[in-house]
């Protein structure tokens, strides 16, 4: 879709669907990239030396990514063009997996305060899968208080 020299990867679109968020591979380095979506105008890299598991806020103001174990927070200007604005970092413990072979090995709530991630070591694979319809009424009727996320 992209069609560009870089070899892309692992595309986030961001809630919005204003922008495409994703992992391009340029002089043997991974780093992550962001574009208008679906018009695809000009690519900006947000990431500043290598990084990968794009993954946009809720507000599709910021775009999270992970590099040399640690969580980037990019902030992201779409107007007058399309531009990174302030990057902070958020240093994690080693024990959490940094993705490999596509997969993300985190991910962040709603309001984009909490993480979750993958310890190093889970090699425990499930060999099935459950599929629990009305979870929240049944749940409801067990607890005095449910969150429901999504």
């Amino acid at each position: 879709m992209l069609n560009t020299s870089l070899g892309e990867a692992w595309a986030h679109i961001s809630p919005d669907g204003r922008l495409i968020a994703y992992v391009g591979w340029e002089a043997d380095q991974r780093n992550v990239y962001a574009q208008a979506y679906p018009d695809l105008g000009p690519r900006i890299r947000v990431s500043g030396n290598g990084g990968g598991e794009p993954r946009w806020t809720r507000d599709s103001r910021s775009l999270y990514y992970r590099a040399a174990g640690i969580i980037f927070k990019a902030d992201i200007e779409i107007e007058p063009e399309l531009n990174v604005t302030t990057v902070k970092t958020l240093p994690i413990d080693d024990v959490y997996a940094a993705a490999g072979s596509g997969h993300q090995h985190y991910d962040l709530s709603l309001d984009g305060t909490n993480f979750l991630l993958v310890k190093h070591g889970r090699r425990v694979y499930p060999t099935s899968v459950h599929i629990i319809e009305n979870c929240a009424s049944e749940l409801e009727q067990q607890f005095d208080t449910v969150m429901v996320l999504g």
